[in-house]
């Protein structure tokens, strides 16, 4: 271990090693993309600037990816999805540090960065960067764009044989995460009591402790024993696509050098001794009682599908972020429907500029109009489980293109989509094409950190949380919605189960995925227009119930909620 050098932006020592692929910070820093984000960068905040509470210390550690992919272009009518390059690299801080790992049997420099604007004295945040000039051109591509699989397969050699399985990416950004963060700390002289891993896929971290011990000749069981005893782990979900699956081979081609990445390691530790799947392995080295799922609902499910006790320790978000300060201090609920008028004017200008920089022209929206309608809002990061067509049905579309006409409601939607998930690409464009020249209807460009916690939430009047039911582990988006005196209406699924300020509508069991489609589509406007002729009303019953969902959601969604029970369950 080198000496722990003070002039850097670290303490010596912390309590929890905090492992993430995914962190919102910083608007300026493109190292995140959804709710995994924004819950670790929420724990960050909530750790540094309620330190006085929680008297805990932690080092996060994430990746920093120099392209984000929150950019959308308009081409001939279609919309695309982009990667950019960070327009604000003075956002990030070069700390001189550097560690090379080897991956592939190659050597891969990785540079050590922080957050440049974000001022911590208790937490730490650290960044780790492939996309430098020592490395080759598919080296670099390993951070440089946040899961950007495809955009960088292609470019990787591996034993002189061009990479263009997708997962090898996902391997070298785990292999990078995890092996890269053990290294760091030691080029930093930092130490940690406790590792807590983001999901599964900083696995590798434990994976190489584990082979380390065994190099010093301790017993499998021992070595495992020594793992559980620091090790910690938070499980996001349960679809395939964040629980993936490689051949043991294949980690092992790319992690060799470490220890614990021999196949007779990695097979004692799998699932089957033929694949390495990243979750159950995750559970294998953390041991029983140390992980937790993000909501009760999420903890039975994932209990059941993973054979292993989760403990439920539903999401929250750190309120000084993610609520207007026209909200904080709200205490009538009459004052509510001139403040979201307000920021509705707000929210009118910044999509209009989006949508400008974007290449789209919004022609038919007009400030008043979209003022003093009802706002409904779906926007977010697109995955096919949150069906973001749900609103937009046939069977339902005259009568919301009625509601458009007579200017009753307005509406905002669109959102995030990588740009390797031509499955989301093309179901934004299908929806697009048949509500682009509706009146009232904004699209949403280039959702990006700002956005989310900034008008969108705010301006607001009706959330709309549309996933298939089963498929949510919890959310965040309707939290911060709550936080603004927005009236969140919602599947009955996830962390949305526990709050009482809701409005929840449609499917209570999986079933036929067609006749769950049109239930679900059929069963929103038939719960939602009541609550629309009520807020156009300003009905006095439902302003209060937008002020005690608020209300709720500062007390019961919120950081510091999150981290006393982090702190009391798997940090103690």
């Amino acid at each position: 271990m080198s000496a722990y050098d003070p002039s850097l932006p670290f303490r010596e020592h912390y309590d929890v090693l905090y492992l993430t692929s995914d962190l919102l910070l910083d608007t300026q820093i493109m190292s995140g993309a959804g709710g995994l984000g924004v819950v670790a960068g929420s724990m960050a905040s909530e750790l540094e600037f309620n330190h006085e509470r929680h008297q805990t210390t932690a080092l996060f550690v994430g990746m920093y990816c120099s392209h984000g992919y929150q950019t959308q272009r308009m081409h001939s009518d279609v919309m695309i999805p982009e990667y950019e390059l960070d327009r604000h690299p003075e956002a990030v801080r070069d700390t001189g540090k550097r560690i090379t790992l080897v991956l592939a049997g190659r050597p891969c420099v990785v540079a050590l960065r922080t957050p440049a604007n974000v001022p911590m004295r208790n937490t730490g945040v650290l960044l780790l960067d492939t996309d430098l000039p020592e490395n080759s051109e598919d080296l670099r591509m390993i951070t440089r764009v946040l899961y950007g699989e495809r955009h960088a397969t292609a470019y990787f050699d591996l034993h002189h044989q061009p990479w263009r399985d997708v997962d090898w990416m996902r391997v070298l950004q785990s292999a990078v995460l995890g092996i890269g963060a053990y290294y760091a700390l030691m080029e930093l002289g930092v130490s940690v009591r406790l590792v807590h891993l983001n999901d599964s896929h900083p696995v590798f971290y434990p994976m190489h402790r584990l082979g380390l011990f065994l190099r010093q000749g301790m017993t499998y069981g021992k070595a495992l024993e020594e793992v559980h005893t620091d090790t910690r782990s938070t499980n996001h979900t349960v679809l395939d696509s964040g629980n993936k699956r490689y051949p043991i081979s294949h980690i092992s081609a790319v992690c060799g050098h470490y220890a614990g990445f021999d196949e007779a390691t990695l097979r004692r530790v799998s699932e089957d001794g033929h694949v390495f799947r990243m979750t159950t392995s995750a559970l294998t080295l953390v041991g029983p009682g140390h992980a937790n799922a993000v909501s009760r609902d999420h903890a039975r499910i994932a209990s059941e599908n993973f054979g292993y006790a989760f403990h439920p320790i539903t999401n929250g978000v750190y309120v000084p972020h993610y609520q207007d300060k026209r909200f904080a201090d709200l205490a009538e609920p009459d004052d509510i429907p001139l403040v979201k008028r307000d920021i509705k004017l707000e929210l009118y200008g910044t999509l209009r500029t989006r949508a400008k920089e974007a290449g789209f022209d919004v022609r038919n929206v007009h400030a008043e109009d979209w003022a003093q309608a009802v706002l409904l809002a779906w926007a977010r990061r697109g995955q096919s489980y949150k069906r973001m067509g749900l609103m937009w049905h046939h069977n339902e579309f005259e009568l919301v293109k009625k509601l458009l006409d007579w200017r009753h409601v307005a509406v905002a939607w669109g959102g995030l989509v990588h740009p390797d998930d031509t499955e989301m690409f093309r179901e934004w464009n299908k929806y697009f094409r048949r509500v682009r020249d509706l009146p009232n209807v904004m699209p949403v460009f280039n959702y990006r950190l700002d956005l989310i916690r900034g008008p969108l939430k705010a301006g607001a009047d009706v959330w709309l949380n549309t996933p298939w039911y089963g498929y949510e582990a919890c959310g965040t988006s309707w939290m911060s919605a709550m936080l603004n005196c927005a009236l969140v209406v919602s599947i009955p699924d996830g962390g949305v189960l526990e709050a009482e300020h809701v409005v929840r509508f449609g499917s209570t069991e999986a079933g036929d995925w067609h006749a769950q489609y049109e239930h679900d589509a059929e069963m929103l406007w038939k719960t939602l227009v009541p609550y629309i002729y009520r807020l156009r009303e300003n009905n006095r019953t439902t302003l209060r119930l937008l002020l005690e969902a608020k209300e709720e959601a500062e007390r019961m969604f919120s950081a510091t909620r999150m981290v006393d029970e982090y702190r009391s369950f798997l940090w103690k």
